[in-house]
């Protein structure tokens, strides 16, 4: 469990927070990595308009997570059981598969941003 629980937040990256990592993000780098991404995608749109099909899109991340959501909150989310990645006010949830001794998932396990060990 040690190594799934570093690796999930050191190493895997979320959608949901800008593609960084929970530790990156709690780390107070999510903004800087997310600006030189978008920097980098800015040029490269600007040198390469004739590539996009699409207006330029940038990454933003959520300045608020709460650990603890208020119960307005948690009632929304129990109304989009089918969201995985979603945000509520401004407070980010992920939902994770957790795989059992006997191989069988569970997906109803709601999370915030980061497991702690």
């Amino acid at each position: 469990m040690d190594a799934f629980i570093t690796w999930y937040n050191t190493k895997h990256v979320h959608s949901g927070i800008g593609y960084v990592t929970p530790e990156q993000k709690h780390a107070g780098q999510a903004d800087a990595i997310i600006a030189h991404r978008n920097e980098t995608k800015r040029r490269a749109y600007e040198a390469h308009k004739n590539r996009w099909s699409r207006p330029l899109s940038l990454l933003t991340t959520p300045q608020v997570v709460y650990l603890n959501p208020s119960l307005e909150t948690r009632q929304k989310m129990a109304a989009n059981p089918g969201e995985r990645n979603c945000i509520h006010d401004g407070v980010l949830f992920f939902s994770i598969s957790l795989v059992s001794s006997v191989g069988l998932s569970r997906d109803s396990f709601m999370a915030p941003t980061s497991i702690k060990a």
